[in-house]
Formats: structure tokens, sequence, C-alpha cells
């Protein structure tokens, strides 16, 4: 698991969290993607599909620019994010 992070992963708007691998050699809009797709089939469709999806630090409330490589963010192992 070198090119991955565990990280976990808070979703307020169905009060559900996550604790999944994140590739760190992707950007953060292609894991922006995968998340969203990833809770949207966990929901049954619930939580739908969103083009404006992000993802933030959950302590300091930065969010993570799309064109960023999850590598070169302070995303870690045990790093808890939120996606909005």
């Amino acid at each position: 698991m070198d090119y991955k992070v565990l990280v976990k992963l808070l979703v307020p708007e169905i009060e559900k969290s996550y604790e999944i691998y994140i590739p760190i050699n992707r950007t953060v809009k292609d894991v922006c993607r995968l998340v969203n797709e990833l809770v949207h089939d966990d929901t049954s469709g619930i939580f739908p599909i969103k083009d404006d999806i992000v993802l933030l630090d959950r302590f300091s409330t930065a969010i993570y620019p799309y064109d960023t490589y999850i590598r070169d963010t302070n995303i870690r192992n045990g790093s808890q994010i939120v996606l909005i």
C-alpha cells in the first residue's frame, strides 16, 4: 500500500463517515469523483453525483485545489477529510 493512504472521509450531508484508501498519484479532482461515486453507490443513489464537489481538511477547513496531486497535499495516513 505504498501508493495509497488511509483516510477518514466525513460526509456531513448524509451524516456518515468512511475509512477509505485513496491513491496518492491521482489529482484531487480524480479522488473527488471516485469518492463521490463510492458514496453514491453506498447510499443507493440518495447521495447524488455532483460536478462541484470538493474535499477539505476537517481541522483547517482548507479546500484542496482540483489540480493538485494527493501526494503534494497534507493528506496522509489518518487524515480526516470532508466531502462537500
